[in-house]
């Protein structure tokens, strides 16, 4: 039994797939009908879910134990009381500082933080004596700069130097410039600048000779600003 092909209209034996003039693919109804009974469209992959994952236990938090951002005092206190507190502005006095300023053998510092004023001092060199106070801002209730120049001495001074240019005679000459000098020695060592902060029950003054006006003054408005914050 032969067959035509649908193209060429060449004589094929029965069964081909192909036409073997024109090359065409021959397909007859009941081989059609049987590839669509047989046919089996593929199957979309399904997604494989992904193992469990077993809990990671969680570590517990560090234990506080009240030290924050490694400050260390000049008296060797280390630390604010509360880990999370911020130091907003400071201000301190080495031992060689307090010297020259008249102070004495004397290291002070004070730490404003968000929440408290940190106040450490260190005097003496026999007999030791070492104040730390902690405030906390709310019950600071006033904080004053006190200035004291003894203006007498410049005054004195300068009539010394002019006593000793006028004067003849090399020796009083010597004498008279000297004191001229001293005197004015006297009045930066005796000049002193002082920081004093009021709080209820107690008061605590720092020197602040060696600070320009402005720092001090920044120091002194830190405490103010930060109390308004908390209100």
């Amino acid at each position: 039994m032969s067959m035509n092909c649908p193209k060429c209209g060449s004589t094929l034996p029965d069964g081909s797939s192909f036409c073997s003039v024109c090359g065409s693919s021959v397909t007859t109804p009941e081989k059609a009908t049987e590839y669509q009974t047989t046919y089996v469209a593929p199957q979309p992959a399904q997604p494989i879910a992904p193992p469990p994952i077993a809990p990671q236990p969680i570590a517990p938090p560090p234990v506080s134990v009240g030290v924050s951002s490694g400050y260390v005092s000049s008296t060797g206190a280390t630390g604010f009381v509360d880990p999370s507190e911020k130091a907003i502005c400071s201000l301190k006095n080495g031992y060689g500082l307090n010297l020259i300023a008249g102070e004495g053998w004397k290291s002070e510092d004070s730490v404003i933080t968000d929440k408290r004023l940190y106040y450490y001092g260190d005097q003496g060199i026999i007999s030791k004596v070492k104040q730390e106070e902690i405030v906390d801002l709310e019950d600071i209730t006033g904080v004053s700069i006190t200035y004291f120049r003894p203006w007498f001495f410049i005054f004195f001074g300068i009539v010394s130097l002019i006593a000793g240019i006028a004067v003849r005679e090399m020796m009083v000459r010597v004498i008279f410039l000297l004191s001229g000098l001293f005197l004015f020695l006297l009045f930066a060592v005796l000049s002193k600048s002082f920081l004093k902060i009021e709080y209820a029950g107690g008061s605590i003054r720092f020197s602040v000779k060696k600070y320009g006006l402005n720092n001090v003054r920044v120091f002194q408005r830190c405490i103010f600003a930060r109390k308004d914050q908390m209100k």
